[in-house]
């Protein structure tokens, strides 16, 4: 528990520097307050007088992930349609919708959608993400139909009540 911890205040500095460092020439008063206060949690030679007197800091290449872009990217993407749907049958994002179905034949975009279901379902509202690579395969016995949307070969089918797989 005490290297967990120790790990996340290092953690929390870092941030806490790097915002103070990338801060310091927007709001150098405040900026420099902050950095007197938290560099006592330095190394001695990593410490300077002044904010001003350190480098503007440089972005970790490494830590940069394509393929995680392209996942939230979709995932923006069916979120704004979505949300584009609901508003064009004037159903607000306060009143849950019981499921969406994503039918699309590309399974890596399924599968992706798939992993980050629960940021969907938080920002659409809605209890269940289900998604399926064919229309053939899912037949939508749906009470209130509030939208169809078609977004670059992916279909969203927004219902209330139910569906049923046959």
């Amino acid at each position: 528990m005490h290297d967990l911890s120790e790990s996340y205040q290092r953690v929390l500095l870092q941030v806490l520097m790097t915002l103070v460092r990338s801060m310091a020439p927007f709001t150098p008063m405040f900026c420099e307050l902050l950095y007197l206060n938290l560099r006592h949690m330095l190394p001695q030679p990593e410490r300077a007088d002044s904010v001003h007197f350190l480098d503007f800091p440089q972005p970790n290449l490494e830590a940069l992930d394509e393929r995680m872009e392209l996942k939230v990217a979709r995932m923006q993407t069916l979120i704004e349609k979505g949300r584009a749907a609901r508003d064009k049958r004037g159903i607000s994002l306060r009143t849950p919708v019981r499921s969406v179905t994503v039918i699309c034949p590309d399974s890596e975009l399924l599968a992706d959608l798939e992993q980050l279901q629960g940021y969907i379902k938080d920002e659409l509202n809605i209890r269940a993400v289900v998604t399926t690579t064919g229309a053939c395969h899912i037949h939508l016995y749906i009470f209130m139909f509030i939208c169809r949307y078609v977004c670059t070969s992916v279909y969203i089918y927004i219902c209330i009540y139910t569906y049923i797989y046959i």
